[in-house]
């Protein structure tokens, strides 16, 4: 059974071994030279195992053992094929085709009253259900699992099945239940010599404590863990001499069990703040997992908690490093997902053309046995007429003319068919290049538009000169963003009594996101030059009220009814006078002063849109702010703290966003930007297996401290 989330599989895929080409010589030559059929189906099955990696190839293997399986009529060898059909689907990642033949081995086994290979089938539906994150049905098979199981006495069953309702419970939060799930299938298993399940129990009892903030408990359930993985490094050797693998192999394996465990130890230990023993567990794991290229998860977790304990002793160098290991990581993953998913979509392919394939052939052997059937009972007819009547020959020639003139009309249906399907393939690789030419034009279109909108961004170089603590957090959902942040240092034209420089800066959330988005967030980036740098208006209300009048004009929104505008945070810094002024067009400021957490609301009117009152007046704010005593200032759109993420796939809302601003205030601005990113993307992760949730809108956090 999977234990995903806690305890993964061992990543490292099988190497080709030097008796592979000697073995799948000999299973041809068993096929070829078989006195049993029963032979010749379970040296075909092994060449479907052997070609698991040639998809059409394997398919062909588990075709021609279907059919030697249908002549026998034997209902547990047609079940086993289809259980091996499933296994090749599901190794190819398609899961639901591994099901369809799943549930066909199951419905065979039902009917050769197999209880025990019912349940094999059972747990391979059950573990790919889990893989579809299909909750009930996990429930409802699992339950039926572990009902067979106890009927069977298979302990080892019980306890898989105990094992994944654990996990079940996990994913759910019910923490409590998962313990007594895990540690009720411990006790089955302590009677086993089954070292490597009893480290996935030990393991997962662990972070189960962990969970529940018991961490003691978790530390002595993932020592246990460790000891047990060693216990069975003997074991996986004994097992290494039957299947020809090497100790390398084996010690690897276990290597990676142990580093799995010690990143889960580093975990607790960072929980319990006792960063010298995280950092040096955390470092332990990462040495055992480094040789392995497609632990994405588990790298990416070790970075993570390495970067949060650095982060929390202060060593912000450090910190940044293992983030940046933490992103790059994170990157890979994502590359080898969308690898996969182009290996799945070619798997598709080739299982659904090879089916049409061998239903074609079947359909054709079909005809082929009729005509021979015809032309045998013609001439089996004819002999039987010679030696009877005479008179009956020519109605039974007629009778066989007839059948063939239907053999020649149905061959004559299958060309036109075959005709039809070859145009039908043209037109449809004609669209497809249709289609592929429009998307690379609209991809080519998006792409301008996104170095134009690039380019009208400020330059962040030229904002960090003027505000050295300063930064932008800034994640369109699509190509090109609806967000834009806005930034300028001039002269205070407007004011005669003011003198010096004035810095604005402001974060603008436009009516929808993408290619419409970004074409009101030109407008708004246009606009705001005219008003602060050309006309030289530097009050924040003032400010908003000159680009809604400007907004409403230019969409000519007074007659044709067009609502789209944009929500916006701006702030003016006149450092001479030590203070900041806000206004905001229904977006907030939060600002955090010696520790203590401030927001001020933005007015409840957007910029642009419907006007019902007679003229749109914005409000400024003034927050007088010390040099010596550094105030931090946030502009955001609600992008971040409307995305759905974590293990329940909630919002992560603005008490959490405040509170998350609160705890890396102190922080430098390059950091705290690190910190916002680590976060929002973890928020996005939902298990080991590398599945996000979606960005649902773009994301923008502006943040500065003077």
């Amino acid at each position: 059974m999977l234990a995903i989330i806690i305890c993964s599989s061992f990543l490292t895929a099988s190497a080709l071994d030097d008796f592979k080409k000697a073995r799948i010589d000999s299973l041809q030559n068993v096929v070829k030279n078989a006195t049993y059929d029963t032979t010749r189906i379970y040296a075909l099955v092994q060449l479907a195992d052997e070609y698991h990696d040639s998809l059409s190839l394997a398919i062909d293997y588990i075709y021609q053992a279907m059919e030697i399986g249908k002549q026998l009529d034997d209902q547990k060898i047609i079940a086993k094929i289809n259980y091996k059909s499933g296994n090749l689907y599901l190794y190819r990642d398609l899961r639901k085709k591994a099901l369809e033949h799943f549930f066909k081995a199951y419905s065979y086994y039902q009917k050769a009253k197999d209880d025990k290979h019912s349940l094999m089938v059972i747990k391979s539906i059950t573990d790919t259900y889990y893989m579809l994150n299909e909750d009930k049905l996990i429930d409802e098979y699992s339950t039926k699992g572990l009902k067979l199981a106890t009927q069977l006495k298979d302990t080892t069953s019980i306890g898989n099945f105990l094992n994944m309702r654990g996990l079940m419970a996990l994913r759910t939060k019910e923490y409590q239940q998962a313990l007594k799930y895990f540690k009720d299938a411990l006790k089955l298993d302590e009677n086993k010599p089954d070292p490597e399940m009893q480290n996935i129990l030990l393991n997962n009892i662990g972070m189960g404590y962990n969970f529940l903030e018991e961490y003691d408990q978790a530390l002595k359930y993932l020592f246990r863990s460790v000891e047990k993985a060693e216990m069975g490094f003997d074991m996986f050797l004994k097992k290494a001499e039957k299947l020809k693998k090497n100790k390398e192999y084996i010690r690897k394996k276990v290597d990676f069990n142990i580093g799995n465990t010690y990143i889960n130890i580093g975990t607790v230990y960072k929980n319990q703040k006792d960063y010298s023993k995280a950092i040096e567990y955390s470092e332990k794991g990462l040495k055992l997992i480094s040789n392995n290229k497609r632990a994405f998860y588990q790298h990416r977790k070790v970075y993570n908690t390495l970067s949060q304990v650095y982060e929390a002793q202060n060593n912000a160098q450090k910190a940044f490093y293992y983030y940046k290991l933490f992103i790059a990581s994170r990157d890979s993953m994502v590359a080898a997902t969308n690898h996969r998913q182009l290996d799945k979509i070619q798997a598709e392919f080739v299982a659904d053309t090879k089916e049409k394939e061998i239903a074609n052939l079947k359909r054709e052997a079909e005809i082929t046995t009729q005509r021979n059937r015809v032309i045998n009972t013609a001439l089996g007819g004819g002999l039987f007429l010679m030696l009877t009547l005479a008179g009956l020959i020519y109605k039974r020639y007629d009778d066989k003319r007839k059948s063939h003139d239907v053999l020649s009309e149905r061959n004559h249906e299958i060309t036109a068919q075959n005709h039809e399907i070859s145009a039908q393939r043209d037109q449809i690789a004609d669209k497809n290049d249709k289609l592929v030419n429009a998307y690379q034009n609209i991809t080519d279109s998006i792409e301008y538009a996104h170095r134009i909108q690039e380019a009208l961004l400020p330059s962040l170089a030229m904002m960090h000169r003027t505000l050295p603590e300063s930064m932008v957090m800034f994640k369109p959902r699509d190509v090109v963003s609806g967000d834009f942040y806005w930034f300028a240092n001039v002269e205070d034209q407007a004011n005669t009594n003011s003198s010096g420089q004035k810095t604005v800066l402001a974060a603008v959330d436009c009516t929808g996101h993408g290619v419409p988005g970004a074409f009101m967030s030109m407008a708004g980036d246009a606009y705001l030059n005219q008003i602060v740098k050309q006309q030289g208006v530097t009050q924040p209300d003032q400010v908003l009220t000159a680009l809604h009048q400007n907004i409403r004009l230019s969409l000519k929104q007074e007659t044709t009814g067009n609502r789209d505008g944009m929500d916006v945070s701006l702030v003016t810094i006149n450092e001479q006078k030590q203070e900041v002024q806000f206004a905001g067009a229904k977006n907030p400021l939060i600002y955090i002063q010696d520790g203590e957490l401030h927001l001020i609301k933005g007015d409840k009117y957007p910029i642009g849109g419907e006007q019902r009152e007679g003229k749109r007046a914005f409000t400024t704010h003034t927050i007088q702010i010390n040099p010596e005593k550094p105030t931090a200032f946030y502009l955001f759109s609600d992008g971040f703290q409307d995305q759905f993420g974590g293990e329940e796939g909630k919002k992560f809302m603005v008490s959490q966003f405040r509170d998350l601003l609160l705890s890396i205030h102190h922080l430098p601005m390059s950091l705290q930007k690190a910190r916002l990113e680590q976060t929002f993307e973890s928020w996005l992760e939902t298990n080991q297996s590398g599945v996000k949730h979606e960005q649902v809108d773009d994301v923008l956090v502006m943040g500065f401290k003077v």
